[in-house]
């Protein structure tokens, strides 16, 4: 783990280009750090996530996680934040130093919203979790090989949920006809050749674009896509295992239908 730091009162600008070996001495930089306007405190894990420490008031630090989301336009950025008090940011220290979780944390997209008026609207089951590990490390049990993606994709153009340059150029017009009695390959092609390997935002109606962002990439104790499928299927370790029939192609898309009426119903 490396530090970055810049204390508002001496002025002094630090950034480690050294790992730091021992967590007494970064609670120590951090502890000394002047609690006053402009001061913030920062952290990069050895997987380069970035975390960062603000402070906002007597005993209150903002925290903030910037993700590079594969779903994500490059207009919007989004990090996952909380205010923490001092003990708590020891323990965001601590969690990163020993590649733990972070909990309790609000997804902001930056520019377009607060933290506080996400809070405002957000109930306990819309607070994420982030592995310090990395996203991508975070479901290891099972195999993956894309036509899961391609399946959630087929649901959300059944479901209208994609922008209508999707549905009439990649998707009606070169696969609804193999659609018709689908396998793992084709889902796998559909997902490649209409949208390639990334959820763009773009590719999705405004009013499902955070749905699609929550249920596909971020992961919360309650909501989460792989999760859904590892619960679905306890006993397999590779998706292949999962029978090409309609039956279990149906089953998953009512996973998809009741976590959309979740979603929904949160947001009213």
């Amino acid at each position: 783990m490396k530090i970055f730091y810049y204390d508002a009162e001496t002025q002094n600008n630090f950034v480690g280009d050294k790992k730091i070996e021992n967590i007494d001495k970064v609670i120590e930089d951090f502890f000394y750090l002047s609690d006053i306007d402009g001061s913030f405190f920062g952290l990069i894990s050895e997987n380069k996530q970035v975390i960062q420490f603000s402070w906002e008031k007597d005993d209150i630090w903002s925290v903030d996680i910037p993700l590079k989301s594969t779903f994500e336009s490059d207009d919007i950025r989004t990090s996952l934040q909380k205010y923490a008090n001092y003990d708590e940011c020891i323990n965001i220290i601590e969690n990163t130093y020993y590649n733990r979780s972070i909990n309790n944390l609000y997804k902001v997209l930056i520019m377009k919203e607060t933290l506080e008026e996400v809070k405002s609207r957000t109930t306990n089951i819309s607070k994420y979790k982030l592995n310090i590990e990395g996203i991508e490390n975070i479901k290891e049990e099972i195999v993956y090989h894309g036509w899961e993606r391609g399946l959630f994709l087929y649901w959300s153009y059944k479901n209208n949920l994609l922008v209508p340059e999707v549905e009439k150029q990649k998707l009606i017009e070169l696969y609804l006809d193999e659609l018709e009695s689908p396998t793992h390959e084709i889902f796998s092609e559909v997902l490649k050749n209409s949208i390639g390997d990334k959820f763009d935002l773009q590719f999705y109606r405004e009013e499902s674009r955070e749905f699609i962002l929550d249920y596909i990439y971020f992961s919360t104790e309650e909501y989460d896509f792989y999760i859904d499928i590892e619960k679905l299927y306890p006993e397999i370790n590779n998706t292949t295992e999962i029978s090409e029939t309609e039956k279990e192609y149906t089953q998953i898309m009512k996973i998809f239908d009741s976590r959309y009426e979740e979603y929904q119903k949160i947001r009213e």
